[in-house]
């Protein structure tokens, strides 16, 4: 495969990642902060911990379903390295709002959690992570997206 298609193949799912993530923050744009669903943020903060650790083919691999079928893991490690190598280890990180949403237009039926985080990193003192889960049906809460500004 020539590298030209690599690269265009790169860009389509870095495409599609940004319209996901777009269409996720039209679809969440919920009123009031509700209470911390405990269960949902231990799950991003441990998926986290593996993005961190660049073990980015045990966090595809833990990630939703819908996750895994939207990106190959091979995409995913691409990705990932594109996206947080620059940025640095991270320094400190604290959850700021979680917002849920029940069956969303457009993705499978279920429960979904936007967790919003304010990171340090190394290289970029003022980052926000917006990680979206889903609980699947043996309802434990995965990754759905991953997104940093």
């Amino acid at each position: 495969m020539p590298v030209n298609n690599g690269k265009k193949e790169f860009f389509l799912m870095k495409t599609k990642c940004a319209a996901m993530f777009c269409f996720l923050i039209a679809v969440f744009q919920l009123s009031a902060f509700e209470a911390v669903n405990q269960p949902s943020l231990d799950a991003a903060k441990q998926w986290l911990e593996l993005v961190d650790k660049e073990d980015y083919s045990k966090s595809w691999q833990t990630g939703s379903l819908t996750f895994k079928l939207t990106i190959s893991e091979q995409h995913w490690n691409q990705l990932m390295k594109a996206i947080r190598e620059p940025l640095g280890s991270v320094i400190s990180r604290e959850p700021l709002e979680q917002r849920p949403a029940a069956n969303p237009k457009g993705l499978p039926l279920g429960e979904y959690m936007v967790v919003f985080f304010k990171t340090q990193f190394q290289k970029k003192e003022n980052a926000h992570e917006l990680v979206t889960l889903v609980q699947e049906s043996d309802g434990n809460w995965r990754v759905l997206t991953y997104q940093v500004q």
